[in-house]
């Protein structure tokens, strides 16, 4: 029996291979005598006879004079002859039609199986360790176990957004084409999460859920009053000094809030003493370290902090905030901890990990550009292939468009681009610089080209308007949440000094023969970025093997989904050095745009609304995503309790009952609803079996019912029309004529026979029988 593991490696080497496909597809066979892609070619052959012809040897790979491996099956139209080259081309075209499709529908179905088992496998996994810190740890793949990345978050996140280059090594004149892990980012692709997620990575890994009614309480008190103290304080004092300073600012602040003096002692001081008193050291501890984690996130920092007296970007400390309190590094935030600010879109916190899968493409920006040049941006991540595939299909259907012997191709190859781009994302967005001077290691531009994109992708009315809704910003995750307007507690000016909007930008739909060049619909901006601006605007480039904690966002105004409220992040771009190497210009990167590779993002990393909305025993912590295993339900589902409809009566809160039930009278629905799909099979199977022996007494042999159509009350074979058997019974030749004796038709004329039968009694009235050629025949009896 296949073991997990090895459902996984299958898994993971399908999807290498249907990247290695969208590459195949791009290479240009025959060259130098032939410079255009298959589906190019062979759609010129079908347009082009006497050119298919002279090319037959790399077209059709002829043996013995015809085609081989396709249909048509009809030797006469596999031979090589200008007459034969439409049939010869379009029946390679659909082949490479439906070829490309189901490798894309694969894929679709590989990523899906490939997250939910890693999710299901993460929660089991989580659920059977000994302590909260080896599940989570084992959750995201950072302790070793025989399963190596497999059923992790580690490996959810390696299938949606890691390299998939995994060739073997040596591969002489091929290496720059298939080549083992590049690491392009310093990391392999199974260690993209712990590697690359950010400084607060471990806030995520450790984060504790609440467990008991006391750290409930703890909790509470502390979230609400915003108090952050940083470990290391925390640990190398011990938790005394500290609670006597956070009974301090809680003590003090309760009595400014109700018109006393902070040190006068009131009522409500006391009362507030009273509940801090009724909580134990160790709770108090769990809460301050949940604290120091959420503000860890709020500010994308590690855990070596000595001092958050000055809090981070954007975060504002309290108006009153203790000198006991400061002096342990501590803070008091203002309107608590702002728990809003961590249930926002996770694309800003994905940024290193999408930057490390970004490497050079051949020929920089134009490699990604041009879809026939795609080499390294093909194995980019799971979407990037999907994209790939689509692209090679938009080429195929431009390829195809004009020919007219080859039409049948057209709508096939339409649905099938929809299709994928249904999942794969509408488009991408590359970036490229220039420096500002040379060698000094800054740009001095940046170029930003979206291809692929609709108005509507971009909450825009039109192409014009689609170049006002890109912006660029630089810095940690918490800078893009704030330029797309998700997060509340920004700094003021923040616009001015971290975000820069283009100098100039040009959007405009793409004609055919750019959609041929390019391998994508919609439309192509392109937008210039200052490469230097404001006080904060000042990316770095990123050195190959290397992945920088400041990250370049590129940021849509408005989200399309619901554009009053803000924006989105697209992704992030990492700069790298537009240099020439060996010939061949580098320097240009790219990321997938997909709204469903963000939705995976989100379900396995993302932190729900409810760790914002609840402190309670058992709701989620920071370690878990709001995802289940199963796609499109959330871990924590909330379930209506009784109610009118639903009320057995009792004193009791039954519901689980009502809902028991509903499950239980489903399945029996289901299992009767299958038990009838079964019976109407077994039907089936009976008639055609009864169709077959009767079809075997008329015919004398027992033929396939499946080989018959019925049309207009006629029974006729099914194409391709070879069982000779089953054709000469139904296709007995008639006659209209036939006498008993011999026919006499050759020798009396068939006017006369046309006569005898009345063909003629009525000349202004003729019969339509005898308006053809007689067929006659004699019993001779």
């Amino acid at each position: 029996m296949q073991s997990n593991k090895d459902r996984f490696i299958a898994r993971d080497l399908a999807i290498y291979m249907l990247a290695t496909a969208a590459l195949n597809d791009s290479a240009i066979v025959g060259y130098p005598s032939n410079t255009l892609s298959c589906a190019a070619a062979y759609a010129h052959a079908a347009s082009d006879h006497a050119w298919g012809t002279q090319n037959a040897q790399w077209l059709f790979d002829p043996s013995g004079g015809s085609a081989r491996y396709f249909p048509p099956f009809d030797p006469t139209k596999r031979t090589i002859v200008d007459a034969n080259m439409p049939g010869l081309a379009k029946a390679r075209l659909e082949t490479q039609t439906h070829l490309l499709r189901t490798g894309a529908r694969l894929l679709n179905e590989l990523i899906d199986k490939s997250v939910e088992a890693d999710l299901a496998g993460t929660a089991k996994r989580r659920t059977r360790a000994t302590d909260y810190r080896r599940g989570n740890e084992t959750a995201w793949g950072t302790r070793n176990n025989e399963n190596g990345k497999y059923n992790t978050l580690g490996h959810a996140i390696r299938v949606i957004a890691g390299r998939w280059e995994l060739s073997p090594a040596n591969l002489g004149s091929l290496a720059p084409f298939y080549t083992t892990d590049p690491k392009c980012g310093g990391s392999a692709a199974a260690d993209l999460l712990d590697e690359k997620y950010g400084k607060d990575f471990t806030a995520r890994v450790l984060a504790e859920a609440i467990r008991t009614d006391g750290q409930r309480i703890a909790t509470q008190i502390v979230e609400g009053a915003g108090i952050v103290v940083p470990k290391d304080q925390l640990e190398s004092l011990g938790i005394g000094p500290v609670r006597s300073a956070v009974a301090k600012q809680l003590k003090e602040s309760a009595s400014l809030a109700n018109g006393f003096l902070a040190t006068e002692p009131t009522g409500v001081a006391k009362s507030v003493g009273y509940a801090l008193d009724d909580v134990s050291d160790a709770d108090l501890t769990f809460a301050l370290n949940r604290t120091f984690n959420q503000y860890r996130l709020l500010t994308n920092t590690d855990d070596t902090a000595t001092s958050v007296a000055t809090p981070g970007p954007g975060l504002q400390a309290a108006a009153y905030v203790t000198g006991d309190l400061g002096n342990l590094g501590g803070v008091a935030l203002a309107g608590g901890m702002p728990k809003q600010d961590l249930a926002t879109d996770i694309m800003s916190r994905v940024a290193g990990i999408q930057d490390a899968s970004q490497c050079d493409e051949f020929g920089g920006a134009y490699g990604h550009l041009y879809t026939d040049s795609a080499v390294r941006s093909t194995f980019q991540d799971s979407y990037s292939i999907g994209q790939a595939l689509m692209r090679r299909l938009v080429l195929l259907r431009e390829s195809v468009a004009p020919v007219s012997e080859v039409s049948d191709v057209l709508p096939i190859a339409q649905a099938a681009v929809s299709e994928a781009r249904a999942w794969t994302g509408p488009g991408k967005v590359i970036a490229t610089s220039v420096e500002e001077r040379e060698g000094n290691g800054y740009p001095g531009a940046i170029w930003i080209y979206t291809l692929g994109f609709l108005p509507e992708d971009f909450a825009a009315t039109s192409t014009t308007s689609m170049g006002e809704q890109i912006l660029l910003a630089y810095g940690p995750p918490w800078v893009a949440d704030c330029a797309a307007g998700i997060r509340k507690e920004c700094p003021a000016g923040f616009v001015n000094d971290y975000v820069v909007q283009a100098t100039s930008a040009t959007v405009s739909a793409l004609t055919p023969a750019e959609k041929l060049l390019y391998g994508y619909d919609g439309t192509l901006g392109t937008f210039v970025f200052p490469g230097q601006s404001g006080t904060h605007f000042h990316p770095n480039y990123v050195d190959d093997g290397t992945t920088d904690e400041n990250h370049v966002y590129v940021i849509l105004a408005h989200d399309p989904k619901n554009p009053a409220a803000g924006g989105k992040v697209l992704g992030s771009v990492a700069l790298h050095h537009p240099l020439v190497e060996a010939g061949v210009y580098r320097g240009g990167t790219a990321v997938v745009v997909s709204e469903k590779q963000r939705k995976h993002f989100n379900d396995i990393l993302g932190i729900g609304s409810s760790y914002r909305d609840k402190t309670g025993v058992g709701t989620r912590t920071l370690s878990e995503g709001p995802a289940y295993c199963i796609d499109g339900v959330d871990k924590d589902p909330f379930v209506p309790l009784e109610n009118e409809l639903t009320s057995d009566s009792d004193q009791y809160e039954n519901s689980w009952k009502h809902y028991l039930t509903l499950a239980r009278q489903a399945a029996a629905k289901a299992d009767d609803l299958g038990q009838k799909l079964v019976d109407i099979g077994l039907q089936q199977e009976f008639r055609r079996e009864a169709a077959s022996e009767e079809l075997a007494q008329i015919c004398g042999d027992f033929s396939s019912v499946d080989k018959l159509d019925v049309s207009d009350g006629q029974v006729k074979l099914k194409p391709p029309e070879d069982d000779e058997n089953l054709k000469s019974c139904l296709d007995e030749e008639t006659y209209d004529v036939v006498f008993l004796t011999n026919d006499p038709t050759p020798l009396i004329g068939e006017e006369q026979v046309k006569d005898k039968i009345g063909c003629n009694s009525s000349p202004s009235n003729p019969n339509p029988e005898c308006s053809g050629t007689l067929k006659t025949a004699g019993l001779n009896l």
